[in-house]
C-alpha cells in the first residue's frame, strides 16, 4: 500500500506544476503539522556544484551530495488543543528554506537574491502582485514542534523535474495532518543542481529516495514517548 501511495504522489507532483504552489482544496486531518529541516549529506556519492563566479571551475563538495531534507510529521498537542511552541511558516518561508537546497549556509544577501529570482520566474506565469500575496499565506506547518505520540507510516515524496523539496508542501502538510511522516529532498541531477532528462538523472533521484528511506530510521521523531515510523 505504501509503495502504491509513493507512486501516486510521484505522479501528482508533475500535475502540481501548473497550479498554485501553495493551495490545496482539502480539509486537514486531526493532527497539527510539524516541520523539521535536516541539512544532510550522502557521503557515498560525489557532487560538484556550479561555480559562483562565471568561468570558474565547479566546486566539489567534500562532504558528498547535499540533500536538504524537509520532514513533515504529526505534531503533539497540549490539553487545550494548541501546539506547544514553534513558529508557523508562511509560503515565503518555504521559498527561503529551499533556496539553500544545494548550499546550506547561504549569506543573507545571496538568499534574498535567490528569493527575488524565484518571484521573477514565478511572475511569468501569474501577476507579480498575486505571487507576493500568495507568499504571505500562512501554512499548516509549525517549525520544530513536539511530535505526536504514536506509530506513523512513512511517505517519501519525489518532487517533479528539477523542483524543490517544498514543491508540493501543501500536500505533504495534508498527509502529515492525517497521520503520516513525509520526507522530501529536491530533484537534482547527479552532477549539479540542474536535473538532467536522462537515465543518469533518474538514477540520481532514485538514489536520493533510497538515502531518505535509510535516514528515516534516524529521524528525531523517534525516541521514548515520541512518534515512531511503522515498518
Amino acid at each position: 500500500m505504501r509503495h502504491a501511495l509513493a507512486c501516486a504522489l510521484l505522479m501528482l507532483s508533475t500535475l502540481a506544476q501548473a497550479q498554485s504552489n501553495f493551495a490545496l482544496d482539502a480539509n486537514p486531518g486531526s493532527y497539527a503539522v510539524g516541520l523539521r529541516v535536516l541539512p544532510q549529506y550522502d557521503a557515498a556519492r560525489p557532487y560538484q556544484r556550479k561555480a559562483a563566479a562565471r568561468g570558474a571551475a565547479a566546486v566539489a563538495s567534500e562532504q558528498g551530495r547535499p540533500l536538504l531534507t524537509l520532514v513533515w510529521y504529526p505534531a503533539g498537542k497540549e490539553g487545550n488543543g494548541n501546539v506547544a511552541g514553534g513558529a508557523r511558516l508562511s509560503s515565503a518561508d518555504y521559498v527561503r528554506i529551499t533556496r539553500a537546497d544545494e548550499q546550506f549556509a547561504l549569506p543573507a544577501e545571496e538568499a534574498e537574491r535567490r528569493v527575488a529570482a524565484w518571484v521573477k520566474a514565478r511572475s511569468a506565469a501569474m501577476p507579480q502582485a498575486a505571487v507576493l500575496q500568495e507568499m504571505q499565506q500562512p501554512t499548516l506547518a509549525l517549525r520544530d514542534v513536539a511530535p505526536a505520540t504514536g506509530v506513523f507510516p512513512l511517505v517519501v515524496y519525489a518532487p517533479g523535474f528539477g523542483s524543490s523539496a517544498a514543491e508540493n508542501a501543501e500536500l505533504c502538510e495534508f498527509l502529515a495532518s492525517h497521520g503520516y511522516v513525509v520526507m522530501a529532498s529536491a530533484s537534482m541531477g547527479s552532477r549539479g543542481r540542474t536535473m538532467s532528462l536522462d537515465i543518469e538523472g533518474v538514477e540520481a533521484q532514485a538514489a536520493d529516495i533510497r538515502f531518505l528511506i535509510g535516514a528515516a530510521r534516524q529521524l528525531p521523531q523517534g525516541g521514548s514517548g515520541g512518534s515512531h515510523l511503522s515498518n
